[in-house]
């Protein structure tokens, strides 16, 4: 029953984590979560299993997918004002519930909908950043409800990783859509067209974009001193044409008359709020002003609460800024092409982190975009170590000879140093001047030092250097900024792919790789060994005793003892051989390009240092030891899973001849 136990478990691990690589590797996360609670539905034996994403901006519980006859109710939102579902969110582990009170916690009497009698809740992510609820319906059987608990509790972290995944990259490619539209919209802005026709296409593309119901721009009379329509979307000028809004009516008057843009989720709460259309539910109004005038308003309005967010106010603060330019004709010639040319860095940036997941590649090239883009004489992108606390140069371009791809620079050291440190953006105009900067480069007269930041995290610093004083003006340190924050974003996401992939090859407890991943690497390798005509040896090591150690000194114990262990094999093996946890007690070592007699003497190594280490389940106790088996290819085996069988042979020799020592395999021992 045990060992049927550990291989339905076993399988369960194998599936989450085959279903968490297609999530990542899926378009649509929304369709791969669907099939990923089929799944445990089916292996928890659950009457449904359901999702509920949580959305911040709305500050709802949306269901997301559903098994069963509970699908058709996808959609429902449950508002964060109790209930069991937002317990859940806000609480810590898996909640249960059962009884008389299924029916009353849980939305629309979800309860009712099938024979269920026990709902188990798990949070997706952290209380402070949670992603949603995975609830999970199960009949009335105490025993399955504790053993799903055990499985939830994992699964509510994995899936919040792999939901936050999903949403980063989607907000990558939000950004990206972001950056080209700018792009276009000032491309209309700057074309040859009227100015009413520039405005309608304006208003009707940005429209779209935000996916608003209304959008439109009005223009302050200062004769009449009232706000005029000059171009809309939604709605036809014609229709709304007519109306006059006075400065400090209305959110738009407000904002008119305050110069301060205005982002109100449920306009039904708003005191002052003049209704036009009653299917509106939100409301966006950005002043748009020439200088510090405020010469106009460019507002939207949607039919959904809290239908705009911070992303859209500062996209629209960006147009807003283009669109009072084009109201007035203030800038030069000059100064429109420059913007031009921010925009079009801000696009190829954006290209060229959309374009590759290798990192080194992507900052390779846009170090030498950035540095072409801004003129400066170098820019270096800087990453964060998490384990050392130090940065160092990921990629750099138009630095001297001097090498830097070693360098490493402490925190607060420089100004590199010190926006790492505070996470704050230093600037220095001339840097002969300024105690901060370190000299490094003769020629370098001005530097200007970003923070990578996610999630108010500093992941890494964006540099630029230049031998002309002063040459980061208000304008260019703004663009850098924001090349700045779309390099973190970037960086993040990545980084958090890295690591839900390393999750799925590598054991939790010692960080080795787990058994499915060992297969991998000894399938690979075996294959190498043939077509090169190489030995590959392979090492199998059981811990001895170690049942009666974890009934000794207890499983946390018993933890601490295979982390030393798994260390101890490491320590004892080249960076090339594979080290993996095989399962329970067992561990497996690969050693390409070794013989019989040296894999001999690697696992006599690991042996003797494991016995030394003084690994003890109490006082009077032997200290912890190991039986190993070591088979060699193509030796003793002509398959990779002959090989194994071998070695797993030879290990019980040793187990059978008195344990801690370590025994060859011989093909007719094993007969």
């Amino acid at each position: 029953m045990a060992h049927s136990t550990d291989r339905d478990t076993r399988d369960f691990t194998t599936h989450l984590l085959q279903a968490l690589g297609r999530l990542h590797g899926a378009e649509d996360a929304w369709d791969v979560i669907g099939d990923y609670i089929e799944d445990v539905a089916h292996l928890l034996d659950a009457a449904a299993v359901l999702w509920w994403s949580w959305d911040p901006r709305k500050e709802r519980l949306r269901l997301e997918a559903a098994t069963g006859r509970l699908a058709r109710l996808t959609g429902l939102e449950v508002p964060a004002d109790g209930g069991f579902l937002n317990a859940v969110r806000q609480g810590s582990g898996p909640q249960l519930l059962e009884g008389p009170s299924l029916g009353r916690e849980l939305p629309d009497g979800l309860g009712r909908h099938l024979e269920a009698e026990c709902a188990i809740g798990v949070r997706a992510g952290s209380q402070e950043r949670p992603h949603g609820v995975l609830l999970v319906m199960l009949p009335t059987a105490p025993t399955l409800a504790v053993r799903a608990t055990e499985l939830l509790d994992l699964l509510g972290e994995a899936l919040g990783r792999a939901w936050n995944a999903s949403l980063l990259r989607r907000e990558l490619r939000s950004q990206v859509d972001r950056f080209l539209l700018l792009h276009d919209l000032s491309r209309i802005l700057q074309s040859d067209e009227g100015l009413e026709e520039r405005l309608r296409r304006l208003v009707e593309a940005l429209t779209r974009a935000f996916q608003a119901r209304l959008g439109y721009v009005m223009i302050h009379d200062p004769a009449t001193d009232l706000l005029e329509f000059r171009a809309a979307a939604g709605v036809s000028l014609e229709e709304i044409g007519r109306f006059r809004i006075h400065p400090g009516e209305g959110i738009t008057g407000r904002a008119f008359a305050s110069g301060h843009p205005l982002l109100v989720g449920d306009v039904t709460q708003e005191e002052g709020y003049i209704e036009g259309d009653p299917s509106v539910r939100s409301e966006m109004a950005v002043p748009v002003r020439s200088g510090d005038r405020v010469i106009g308003i460019i507002n939207f309005e949607s039919d959904e609460l809290a239908g705009f967010d911070e992303a859209d106010l500062r996209l629209a603060a960006i147009i807003s800024a283009q669109l009072g330019t084009t109201l007035q004709h203030a800038l030069s010639f000059d100064e429109a092409r420059s913007r031009l040319k921010e925009l079009e860095l801000l696009n190829q940036v954006t290209r060229i982190l959309a374009g590759s997941e290798d990192l080194d590649e992507i900052f390779t090239t846009l170090v030498k975009e950035i540095r072409q883009a801004f003129q400066v004489t170098a820019v270096g992108v800087l990453i964060r170590d998490p384990e050392s606390d130090a940065l160092t140069v990921k990629a750099a371009d138009g630095e001297s000879d001097t090498e830097i791809s070693e360098l490493k620079l402490e925190l607060g050291k420089g100004l590199t140093g010190v926006a790492a440190e505070t996470g704050e953006v230093q600037y220095a105009p001339d840097v002969t001047r300024d105690p901060r900067y370190v000299p490094a480069d003769p020629r370098i007269r001005s530097e200007l030092a970003i923070p990578l930041l996610a999630q108010d995290r500093v992941m890494g610093v964006l540099n630029l250097e230049s031998s002309s004083l002063g040459a980061f003006p208000p304008e260019e340190r703004r663009v850098a900024e924001i090349v700045a924050a779309q390099i973190a974003q970037m960086l993040s996401r990545v980084l958090l792919y890295q690591q839900v992939a390393t999750m799925a090859v590598t054991d939790g407890l010692t960080g080795l790789y787990n058994h499915r991943e060992f297969f991998r690497r000894l399938d690979a390798e075996f294959k190498r060994s043939i077509r090169y005509a190489y030995p590959l040896s392979l090492i199998m090591i059981d811990i001895d005793f170690f049942k009666e150690f974890n009934d000794t000194a207890g499983h946390l114990a018993g933890d601490q003892a295979l982390k030393v262990i798994a260390e101890k094999i490491i320590e004892s093996v080249r960076e090339t051989d594979v080290v993996a946890r095989y399962g329970g007690e067992e561990f497996a070592v690969i050693l390409p390009l070794c013989h019989e007699s040296t894999a001999l003497e690697v696992a006599e190594r690991i042996r003797v240092s494991i016995e030394e280490s003084g690994l003890r389940g109490g006082e009077g106790t032997p200290p912890l030891t190991v039986s190993v088996g070591i088979c060699t290819a193509p030796q003793h085996a002509d398959r990779h899973e002959e090989l194994v069988k071998q070695a797993d042979d030879a290990m019980y020799i040793s187990k059978r001849d008195g344990r801690n020592r370590c025994t060859v395999c011989r093909r007719e021992e094993a007969a």
